[in-house]
Parts: C-alpha cells; sequence; structure tokens
C-alpha cells in the first residue's frame, strides 16, 4: 500500500524545481536566510527518503522482521527530526518574514504550521510506540494499521507541502521585492 503511495508521489514530483529562477541572495527580512535554489529540491529528496522508509516499515512488519523494523522506526524519527528542523528554518521563517504583510500568504503558512503541529503529535505517538518493537512483538498485530494511518497522514502532508506551500518560496510578493528592512 505505502509503496504504491510511494511511486504515485514520487511520479507527481517537482523534477524541474532546479530549473526555476529566484531571489538568490536576498535574504528574508530581519533574518540572514536567504533564497537557495536547491533548497526546495533537497527537501524533496527528504520526502522520498521518508516514503521509503515507510516502505521498508511495511515490507519488514508483512515478514514479522522485528530487528530491522524497529532500526526502520528510529531512522525515520531522526529523519523526519532533521528535515522538520530543515524545513522550519529555512523555509517557514523565509517564508513567514518574506510575507509578513501579506495577509493571505500569512494565514496559509499559519494554517500549514497548525496542521504540521497536530500532525507532529500522532507521528510522534507511532514512534514512541514502536521504536522498541523488537522487545515487544505484540505490538505487530496493530503494527499495519498504524502504518496504514500513519502513511496516509504523511503523504497527506507532503502533498500539501509540495502543492501549496512551496511554490510560495518562488512567489514574488511585491511588497517585499526591492524593499530594505531594518
Amino acid at each position: 500500500m505505502i509503496g504504491a503511495i510511494f511511486r504515485s508521489v514520487q511520479d507527481q514530483g517537482h523534477g524541474s524545481v532546479r530549473e526555476i529562477e529566484g531571489p538568490s541572495g536576498q535574504a528574508a527580512p530581519g533574518t540572514k536566510i536567504c533564497f537557495d535554489p536547491e533548497l526546495l529540491h533537497d527537501l524533496e529528496e527528504e520526502h522520498l527518503e521518508i516514503l521509503g522508509l515507510l516502505d521498508q516499515m511495511e515490507f519488514f512488519g508483512r515478514k514479522s522482521k522485528l530487528i530491522p523494523l524497529q532500526a526502520c522506526v528510529r531512522e525515520l524519527d531522526k529523519t523526519l527530526q532533521a528535515h522538520r528542523l530543515k524545513e522550519e528554518i529555512r523555509l517557514i521563517i523565509y517564508l513567514e518574514r518574506k510575507f509578513q504583510r501579506n495577509a493571505a500568504r500569512t494565514a496559509a503558512i499559519r494554517e500549514f504550521k497548525q496542521k504540521k503541529e497536530a500532525n507532529k503529535k500522532e507521528v510522534r505517538a507511532f514512534l514512541d510506540r514502536y521504536s522498541s518493537i523488537a522487545s515487544h512483538p505484540v505490538l505487530l498485530v496493530r503494527f499495519p494499521s498504524d502504518l496504514r494511518m500513519l502513511g496516509g497522514l504523511v503523504v497527506r502532508q507532503i502533498e500539501h507541502e509540495e502543492q501549496t506551500i512551496y511554490p510560495l518560496y518562488y512567489e514574488d510578493d511585491a511588497e517585499y521585492e526591492g524593499k530594505v528592512y531594518s
């Protein structure tokens, strides 16, 4: 199931992100965070890595291979933490500052952050529950349904990010462009 989702999201990826021009070298107001033409490509690659880990977890869960399954759960935890940190600092703060005078864009970013925060609690519960599955094989009974729930949540989050938030990174803001902020 996750494998099909992984391939679907991979097929819909933004393969041409590197070709899009943006305001290189321009820091977001009040920060030293600059536009990085590679950022979205890097974040999308991390999305594929996350989906790949979910796919591996599904495989190991089906085969009842608890030690590699546990290793995947722990790797997913590390990967998600690193991804969240990069996204929050290099993308979200940049966008918040860039669009600080644009109410519609600010509202979209705030909604994204709220959804992400709500999802974070569910993801954390999953990771905490299964991070020591090798010592608690009885957890394998509910693992497939929990993984489907997590996979659906992650895929919806990725789709929302890539379709709604990522395009803002390249969007011009008339109030932002060409102004100097103190």
